[in-house]
């Protein structure tokens, strides 16, 4: 790709929300399209998107060679003026049909990055959009166009060869040559290879090989690129374990396990304050009860009384205390209570 003297866009401390449209030009829009035009099949555009600037998107037009049907590849590279910005490359035809998008790209360095897309059996007229992904992105770009005309001869007939003047019963036509297969190794001047592209070496990737472009790097997985998803190992759903990087957690939901059983403890006093009756309750020295919990007072066989609910109000070393909505005798009735682990609860 032509290389570019970049002009980095000054940007503000932090993105704000405006107008994505605020300061573009006739090129923010599909009319006002900047035209791409082709030499040998070949053609370039620069330029520069900034979303804090208003100038969010930049629309490009290619009109392919009347009646030619091809290989169209576009190559994006940008230099950002700060790390990790990001550029998108949408590719449409005249009639507004989707043909494709990007959707990552390799990163040269932390400011510079480039993305790529391939359009099968391209022909008429095509739209590009080059945009600033997200709020605060923003680069100046280089898009490189490349056409390979692969259309197919037109069909000999005999009135095609009256119209040349050759004799009207010609003889059997020669044989053409038959296209080589393409095996293991990418031959880009063999068409069966750009069509149908071998798999890619992964201990000897081929960087002209279009099957290599998106091969997962095995020392750095992104778990966006899904073919680094089998390099990952299977999901674990426990909420201890649970790896929400994992793509392999996609569409998982993390399990907790169920609360372990109430903390037994024993109510050493009952006092009234304000008209409240207030529980002092002793429990285990390792318990990790914790202002906020639930909990009642129990009967001589363990079950719950009425009116004996509480709520934790705080926690002095072994004792725990709460308020109950009985008496203070009727509280004093009872030695012992129970308080119940909150839903969800994790031990750590």
């Amino acid at each position: 790709m032509t290389r570019l003297v970049f002009l980095l866009v000054a940007l503000a401390a932090c993105a704000k929300t405006i107008d994505q449209h605020a300061h573009t030009g006739p090129d923010g829009f599909s009319e006002g399209a900047e035209s791409i035009e082709l030499t040998g099949g070949q053609g370039e555009a620069v330029g520069q998107v900034t979303y804090p600037g208003g100038d969010r998107v930049d629309w490009k037009v290619i009109a392919l060679p009347a009646g030619r049907i091809g290989q169209l590849v576009l190559d994006l590279e940008w230099r950002a003026p700060r790390d990790r910005m990001d550029l998108g490359l949408v590719v449409y035809t005249a009639d507004g049909k989707l043909l494709d998008e990007t959707i990552e790209g390799r990163r040269r360095s932390k400011r510079e990055g480039s993305k790529d897309l391939t359009i099968e059996r391209a022909q008429g007229t095509i739209y590009v959009l080059v945009f600033a992904t997200e709020r605060g992105d923003a680069a100046d770009y280089a898009l490189d166009v490349r056409f390979v005309d692969q259309t197919p001869p037109a069909p000999v007939t005999i009135d095609s060869l009256l119209a040349t003047g050759a004799f009207p019963i010609p003889g059997p036509p020669s044989l053409g040559a038959v296209p080589r297969p393409c095996k293991d190794t990418y031959d880009p001047d063999n068409p069966d290879c750009v069509q149908n592209p071998p798999a890619c070496d992964r201990d000897n990737p081929d960087k002209k090989n279009p099957s290599c472009k998106k091969l997962c790097n095995k020392d750095k997985l992104d778990p966006k690129n899904p073919d680094c998803k089998q390099f990952y190992p299977v999901c674990d759903p426990d909420i201890k374990k649970y790896d929400k990087a994992n793509p392999n957690c996609d569409g998982i939901e993390p399990v907790r396990p169920p609360p372990p059983p109430p903390i037994k403890g024993s109510v050493m006093d009952v006092t009234i304050q304000n008209g409240k009756t207030i529980i002092s309750i002793s429990v285990a020295k390792d318990s990790p009860v914790q202002r906020g919990w639930a909990g009642t007072l129990v009967d001589d066989r363990g079950n719950p009384v009425t009116k004996g609910e509480f709520t934790v109000t705080s926690i002095k070393g072994r004792t725990a205390m709460g308020t109950v909505a009985l008496s203070y005798d009727d509280a004093n009735r009872y030695a012992a209570a129970v308080i119940y682990f909150p839903d969800g609860y994790v031990a750590p």
